[in-house]
C-alpha cells in the first residue's frame, strides 16, 4: 500500500470475509499523494501468515486495535467492505467508548444491517460442497480456490472463520 511520510489523511481499508489487502492493492493510485492508504490484514491471510484465522468479533477487533494503536492519531479514516464494514464500524464504536478520537470519516459498503432472526445467515455451517456453491453464486472467490482441493483446504478455514464473524455479529 502507499505510505506518505507526513500524511494529510491516513485511510485504513478493511477487507471482506475471506479477503486480504490484495483486494485493495490498486487503490492508492486513485487517492491524493498526501494520503497514507493502508489495508491491514486479519490473521490467517495467505499461506505464509502462519496464524489461525480469528473466530470472534471481539478477538478480531482486539487484534486490529492492538495492531493499529500507534497509527490512530491525527486525521484518519476507516473504510470497510462487507465484513470489513462491520470492522470499521465497530472499531469506531470502540474508540468512542474509550474516549478516543474517532475517524474523521467512516465508510461502509455492502454490509447489511443486523437481522432480527439470528439464524438468517449461517453459511459458515454449510458443508464444503454447499459452501462452495454459495461462494460461486456470490461471486468474488477465485474459481481455482473453489475447484482445487489443495487450495480449498488452505483457504476454507479462513473463509469459514470470517463468515462466522460476519454472521454472528450482534
Amino acid at each position: 500500500m502507499h505510505k506518505a511520510e507526513e500524511p494529510e489523511l491516513r485511510l485504513f481499508v478493511f477487507h471482506h470475509s475471506g479477503g486480504s489487502h490484495l483486494a485493495y492493492r490498486d487503490w492508492p493510485a486513485h487517492f491524493p499523494a498526501g494520503w497514507d492508504v493502508r489495508s491491514p490484514d486479519a490473521p490467517g491471510r495467505g499461506p505464509r501468515d502462519g496464524r489461525p484465522a480469528l473466530r470472534s468479533t471481539g478477538a478480531l477487533l482486539d487484534h486490529f486495535l492492538h495492531e493499529l494503536d500507534g497509527e490512530l492519531v491525527g486525521r484518519f479514516a476507516f473504510f470497510g467492505h462487507s465484513m470489513g464494514g462491520m470492522v470499521a464500524y465497530e472499531l469506531t464504536r470502540r474508540l468512542l467508548d474509550a474516549g478516543r478520537t474517532p475517524p474523521v470519516w467512516l465508510g461502509v459498503s455492502a454490509r447489511g444491517t443486523l437481522h432480527p432472526d439470528g439464524d438468517a445467515n449461517r453459511r459458515h455451517l454449510l458443508s464444503d460442497e454447499e459452501l462452495r456453491d454459495e461462494l460461486t453464486a456470490m461471486g468474488g472467490t477465485p474459481s481455482s480456490v473453489l475447484e482445487h482441493r489443495e487450495l480449498w483446504d488452505l483457504f476454507a478455514p479462513t473463509i469459514r472463520a470470517d463468515l462466522r464473524i460476519s454472521e454472528t455479529w450482534r
